[in-house]
């Protein structure tokens, strides 16, 4: 019985190798069938050889030689590669009579008469139960094979090495960012930034604070050696809270980091209660004009205002900042 392997995945992964489109093979294959239906000897060939014929011209098309003499060594260097990998171990039952059976031969050959069980030589220890694949594994394994003979084996390693990478990395990422959270303190809870501040979760509000594209804020960033981060949820929660602009620094003098950020948080609270004070858009003043009024701190009439008379407690959640808000928005 003729047989035949379709050379798709090899041609797939000689254009992955090559850095090429796999359209490109699409628009060979298409080219090739049009032409071989304007050959009748071709169309009433057997189905295999009619496949091998066409796959053998759209060799050709692609990379120009003759794939009957194109050497295989790179795909087949690859798929042992991989095999090696991936290679399933036997179940657990065969390794273990295999292994029963080889102990109690040599076990035999060892034993000798009139001798204490003391004295006879050790048997090998059975080996471990293997655990059954998962219904879950098997599909994943079973998934994994077709990608592997689509993509070609060459392709599936390298696949298979981005992957890794991307993992370690993300672990990485994550492992500093719960290494940062632990350098500041948080709130009861754990969740919230100590240095954190609420603002009226109001679409003019959010307007003001981001005007001009967010250049505003840069600006206050840079001044004030933080970088600002927010959480907004329209009529629900507007919070803002200011994070190291440089982490190094910050690690290496913590206490003189937590001075900057208590500072920022000066600054949102003046902020904040400028934008409450003034109650129409006409009166309201840019996010920049609070930046310089805080910086002069004492000379600023503005700032000794707000110190004067911002006497009542800031909100410490979104439902006390609402309730808060409320009533100075009506």
């Amino acid at each position: 019985m003729t047989t035949y392997k379709s050379r798709r995945a090899e041609m797939l992964e000689r254009l992955f190798v090559e850095e090429r489109e796999n359209a490109e093979y699409s628009r060979a294959l298409k080219e090739t069938e049009k032409e071989a239906s304007n050959f009748e000897v071709i169309m009433m060939l057997p189905k295999l050889e009619k496949l091998k014929a066409i796959e053998s011209a759209v060799y050709k098309k692609l990379f120009g030689d003759d794939p009957s003499k194109m050497k295989t060594s790179l795909t087949d260097e690859a798929e042992g590669e991989i095999l090696e990998l991936e290679t399933l171990r036997p179940p657990a039952s065969k390794r273990k009579r295999s292994i029963v059976d080889v102990a109690s031969t040599d076990g035999t050959a060892l034993v000798q008469p009139n001798l204490g069980s003391a004295n006879q030589a050790p048997k090998p220890a059975a080996p471990a139960e293997v655990k059954p694949l998962s219904r879950l594994e098997e599909i994943q394994m079973r998934v994994g094979t077709k990608l592997k003979e689509e993509m070609g084996a060459a392709a599936w390693q390298r696949l298979r090495l981005i992957n890794a990478k991307d993992v370690a990395s993300e672990k990485e990422r994550l492992e500093r960012i719960n290494y940062q959270a632990k350098l500041i303190p948080r709130r009861p809870g754990g969740r919230i930034h100590q240095y954190t501040s609420f603002a009226p979760a109001t679409h003019d509000c959010r307007a003001y604070w981001s005007a001009e594209h967010g250049s505003q804020i840069q600006a206050a960033q840079t001044a004030l050696n933080v970088h600002f981060q927010t959480v907004y949820e329209d009529d629900v929660e507007f919070r803002l809270w200011p994070e190291p602009a440089d982490w190094k620094a910050f690690e290496t003098d913590p206490e003189k980091g937590r001075e900057i950020l208590a500072r920022a948080e000066k600054f949102l609270d003046f902020w904040i209660w400028e934008f409450l004070s003034r109650t129409t858009a006409t009166d309201r003043v840019p996010l920049i004009t609070c930046l310089d009024w805080f910086l002069k701190e004492e000379e600023s009439p503005e700032y000794k205002r707000y110190v004067k008379l911002s006497v009542a407690p800031k909100p410490v959640n979104a439902l006390t900042a609402k309730a808060s808000f409320q009533a100075r928005l009506v």
